[in-house]
C-alpha cells in the first residue's frame, strides 16, 4: 500500500491494572494492520498499566527497522510482558481466589470474596508504609525496554506518560525523550498499595487521578485519536453494597479527566464546525477567517475501542488478579473489541497529517497558578 493511503491514527490507552490485557489484545489487534501496512500509529499515550502498554508499543515500533518488523517486535514486546507478568508475579491472595473463584461462580468478579473485602479494610486502616514494597515492574518490564534507547529514538510514534504530581497538585506529562522506568513506576503508582513515587523534586501517584489517558498531547499529531477504555462510563445497578460503591468510585474516579477532556475536544470541534459552516454562506465571516489565516487547531475525531457489557461484569479486586487465564480472556475480549472497531471505521480515518502541527504558545491564563494549567495552555510541566 502507498504511505499516502496508510490511515494515521492516534491512540490513547487507559490504565486498570491487570484489565490492561484487554488493551494489550486491542493493541495486537492495530498492529496487525501496522503489520498489514494499512495502519499507522504516530503517537500514544497511557497511564498506569495503559502507559506500560504504551511504552512497549512506541519502543518496538520507533526503531529503524521495516515496518513489518517493527509491529511483529512490538506485539511480541507485549504478549511477553501480560504473560511473564502472570508468571512472574509474586503470590497473590486475589489470583488464588480468582481461580477458585471463576471455577465454582463462572465469573472473574471477586469483589465479594473474603480476600477482597478483607483487603479493603486493610486499605482503611493501614498505610503503605506497613507494606512490603515489591519492585515487580522493574523484574517483568525493565529488562524488555532499554530506556537511554527509548528517550533517543526520533522516529514515530511519539509517547505520552501521565502522572500525578501530588506535591504541586497537577498533571506531569512525561514524553518519549523523559520515559524511564521510574516515570512509569510514578505512572502505576497506587496510593492504597505503593508509597508515593519519588521522582526529581516531587512525589507522585498513579496518573489515573488526572489523566486517564491523557489525550491534549495527542491532538496535534493525528485527527483521529482511539481510546482503549476500561473503565465502563454506565452501569445500570445501583451501587448499594460497600465494595460496589468502592467499585464505582473507582470507576468514575479514574473516568473524570477523560471526560472533561472528550468534553473540551469536542467543544472545540463545534465551534470550528460553527465556523466552518458560517463561512460557507456569510462573506463577512469568510473574509475575517481568511484575514486571520488558519486557525491554530485541528477538528479531532474521537473514537473508543471498549466492550462496556464485559467490562461491567468485573470489579475493582479483579484489577490485581494477574491468572493466565484471566489475561488471556481479557486479551481476546481486546482483540475482537479492535477487530469489530476496524471493521466499522476503518474508511473514515485519515491518511493525511494534522494540518496544525503543534498549538500556539500563550500567556498563562489570570488568577490561575502557572502550574495547574495544562502544557498546552502554557504550563511547563510536559517533561522532554
Amino acid at each position: 500500500m502507498d504511505a499516502h493511503d496508510r490511515k494515521r491514527i492516534a491512540v490513547a490507552v487507559q490504565g486498570g491494572g491487570a484489565h490492561g490485557a484487554f488493551s494489550w489484545g486491542a493493541l495486537d489487534r492495530l498492529l496487525e494492520d501496522v503489520e498489514r501496512d494499512r495502519l499507522e500509529i504516530v503517537a500514544l499515550s497511557g497511564t498506569s498499566a495503559g502507559g506500560f502498554n504504551a511504552t512497549l508499543c512506541a519502543y518496538a515500533l520507533g526503531t529503524d527497522d521495516e515496518q513489518v518488523l517493527r509491529a511483529r517486535t512490538a506485539r511480541k514486546l507485549l504478549k511477553d510482558y501480560w504473560l511473564s507478568d502472570a508468571a512472574d508475579a509474586p503470590f497473590s491472595p486475589y489470583t488464588v481466589t480468582a481461580k477458585a473463584w471463576h471455577e465454582t461462580t463462572g465469573s472473574w468478579n471477586i469483589d465479594s470474596s473474603p480476600v477482597a473485602l478483607t483487603a479493603a479494610l486493610s486499605n482503611q486502616l493501614w498505610s503503605p508504609l506497613f507494606f512490603p514494597q515489591y519492585d515487580w515492574l522493574a523484574q517483568v518490564l525493565g529488562n524488555k525496554i532499554d530506556f537511554p534507547t527509548l528517550q533517543l529514538q526520533r522516529e514515530p510514534p511519539h509517547l505520552y506518560i501521565a502522572t500525578t504530581n501530588i506535591t504541586l497538585g497537577r498533571r506531569d506529562v512525561f514524553a518519549k525523550s523523559a520515559v524511564t522506568l521510574e516515570v512509569l513506576k510514578a505512572s502505576a503508582s497506587i496510593p492504597q498499595i505503593f508509597m508515593p513515587a519519588h521522582y526529581g523534586n516531587y512525589d507522585y501517584w498513579d496518573g489515573g487521578y488526572m489523566g486517564n489517558p491523557p489525550l491534549s498531547p495527542l491532538i496535534s499529531h493525528a485527527t483521529d485519536v482511539v481510546i482503549i477504555q476500561l473503565n465502563p462510563f454506565a452501569r445500570n445497578e445501583r451501587p448499594l453494597t460497600a465494595m460496589a460503591i468502592s467499585n464505582r468510585v473507582n470507576e468514575v474516579t479514574f473516568n473524570s479527566s477523560l471526560i472533561h477532556e472528550i468534553n473540551a475536544i469536542e467543544a472545540m470541534n463545534k465551534v470550528l464546525d460553527y465556523l466552518d459552516e458560517k463561512s460557507k454562506d456569510n462573506a463577512s465571516v469568510r473574509q475575517a477567517l481568511e484575514t486571520l489565516g488558519p486557525l491554530p487547531f485541528n477538528r479531532v475525531n474521537l473514537y473508543r475501542i471498549t466492550d462496556e457489557a464485559y467490562m461491567r461484569t468485573l470489579g475493582y479486586a479483579s484489577k490485581a488478579v494477574v491468572a493466565r487465564e484471566f489475561l488471556q480472556e481479557l486479551y481476546e475480549k481486546g482483540w475482537k473489541a479492535a477487530d469489530d472497531w476496524l471493521n466499522k471505521s476503518y474508511p473514515s480515518l485519515s491518511s493525511t497529517a494534522p494540518r496544525v502541527a503543534a498549538l500556539p504558545s500563550s500567556p498563562p491564563a489570570k488568577d490561575f497558578p502557572d502550574q495547574v494549567l495544562d502544557d498546552l495552555l502554557s504550563r511547563k510541566n510536559t517533561f522532554k
